[in-house]
């Protein structure tokens, strides 16, 4: 799945992330690609939305790529807000490129194939 987010990210995000908390229910696992280079901002609802994944998610991996610094650095730090507080079923990776993003996928495909197997789920190096 690919989630572009243009402009300005409002409140309309918690419907969006809903939309995606259904669809993937039916799935054992789900990659996804986000270019940040489209953003210019989150309210207050899209971060805490953001910081507060659904717990009924499947295990999933996130590849973002693209983006400004400071773009790069929200995501970050709000990626490892949602780790210290349980979200652990989740791989992430910034990449410098779409390309380098689908490749890093390529390879967190497999280790969720394994996990959803029993394997435990550790991170994966760039």
């Amino acid at each position: 799945m690919t989630i572009e987010l243009h402009g300005y990210v409002g409140d309309e995000y918690a419907e969006l992330m809903d939309t995606v908390v259904q669809w993937s229910l039916r799935r054992p696992y789900i990659l996804v690609l986000v270019p940040l280079g489209l953003s210019d901002g989150m309210s207050p609802l899209a971060r805490k939305v953001l910081r507060s994944p659904d717990p009924r998610m499947p295990p999933r991996a996130l590849a973002t790529y693209g983006g400004g610094f400071g773009m790069r650095v929200g995501i970050d730090m709000l990626m490892r807000a949602t780790a210290l507080l349980g979200s652990h079923r989740r791989l992430l990776f910034h990449g410098k490129d779409e390309a380098e993003a689908r490749a890093w996928l390529a390879g967190a495909r497999e280790r969720l194939a394994r996990f959803t197997s029993g394997e435990e789920l550790t991170p994966i190096s760039a």
